[in-house]
């Protein structure tokens, strides 16, 4: 009995949801659209839950493919524990789809309709951004390991970085709060829009998943905007910001918009380098060396998420030998006050966000290329 009546709620809720779109869609102003729209994204985010009735309008089953398509993307998401940190991962190529519906909801859904930032405004924004981040993480990784061309990589690395750094500005112009919250992101969107012209699925493997969302560490904004605060306060604006993929890639691009903010000009260029996950034992450069040669006689600032044991700065110090800029910097979100005693950290100036002991494996040497 009580199954019966909630799935007559639910099939209620549901009816009204696609009411409430027909009516979006004829122009019919309505009240409580953005309330009734986000209970239809409850249901059709909901595994299990399945729902053959239709609108009447081709507009409106339009916005429910879209929106049963993040959803059903978001929820195939594969869940994983790495070091003891939960992460989430999917298909490059799903990464993708995933982050071209969520523009897709927002460009033809909440901005043409919607006057609320109710909390589905919140998770299209956040996809965004997270979304983007895992595009620029897969084609660095992707161009790295030679899916992509070599004559492409520079190209295709600088695309995929547009997308992530538009998606981030989005994030960071958010505040639902605001009551002009959505006409500040409206204002921002067309540059997602514009980025994502160059998205190209050709250059993802359908084969290899990638992480959907950065990685949490504690604090982690307010250890951001410290560490931007230090370097701007320090007059120190880098030519070439060079995140180390994954983990650096949020905070370099989150420096670059800081950058832009205050009219300086840079490039930022991400270089794959992964010793615990991947196993890597040096920097994988290959098609890089257009940019590489550029280095000398620059400014160039490193990124990263945590340094802990020096061994990624090792790496990267050997591949840059041949190139080696004027002024070489780092930045860190998280350092371990024990990095500080490698005499190799103890030559670089070093932006570190929060200084506090890493609790995580620190089984991070740098050693022959493994298999994961």
């Amino acid at each position: 009995m009580i199954f019966a009546l909630f799935i007559m709620s639910l099939d209620r809720s549901y009816e009204a949801f696609l009411h409430s779109l027909d009516d979006a869609y004829r122009g019919n102003s309505q009240e409580g659209l953005e309330k009734s729209i986000q209970k239809g994204f409850y249901i059709l985010s909901s595994p299990g839950i399945k729902v053959s009735r239709k609108a009447e309008l081709d507009t409106s089953n339009e916005a429910v493919y879209q929106m049963k398509q993040f959803c059903d993307l978001k929820n195939h998401r594969r869940k994983i524990e790495i070091a003891g940190v939960k992460r989430e991962m999917a298909p490059e190529t799903e990464i993708l789809e995933s982050l071209q519906a969520s523009q897709w909801l927002l460009e033809n859904l909440v901005f043409p309709y919607f006057k609320k930032p109710v909390e589905l405004v919140s998770t299209l924004v956040h996809e965004n951004a997270n979304l983007g981040l895992g595009y620029a993480n897969s084609i660095t990784q992707s161009a790295a390991e030679g899916y992509i061309a070599i004559e492409d990589r520079y190209t295709a690395k600088q695309d995929a970085v547009a997308i992530a750094r538009a998606g981030l500005d989005l994030q960071r112009g958010y505040c639902p709060e605001d009551p002009n919250a959505l006409r500040r992101l409206k204002k921002l969107f067309p540059q997602m829009v514009s980025s994502m012209k160059w998205a190209n699925p050709d250059l993802l493997r359908p084969f290899e998943a990638n992480f959907t969302k950065p990685k949490n560490i504690i604090h982690k904004n307010q250890a951001i905007d410290s560490v931007c605060d230090q370097i701007v306060n320090d007059g120190y604006f880098p030519d070439f910001v060079v995140p180390i993929a994954h983990g650096g890639m949020e905070l370099g691009l989150l420096f670059d918009l800081r950058c832009r903010d205050l009219g300086k000009k840079l490039l930022t260029y991400p270089i794959l380098f992964s010793i615990k996950t991947r196993r890597h034992s040096a920097p994988l450069t290959e098609g890089d060396e257009p940019f590489l040669k550029t280095l000398p006689k620059s400014k160039t600032l490193i990124t990263e998420d945590w340094i802990t044991t020096g061994n990624t700065f090792r790496g990267v110090w050997s591949e840059l030998e041949r190139n080696f800029p004027d002024d070489l910097r780092v930045a860190t979100i998280k350092q371990d006050p024990r990095s500080g005693e490698v005499p190799l950290l103890q030559r670089l100036k070093i932006y570190a966000g929060q200084v506090t002991p890493y609790t995580g494996s620190k089984t991070d040497s740098v050693s022959p290329k493994q298999k994961d």
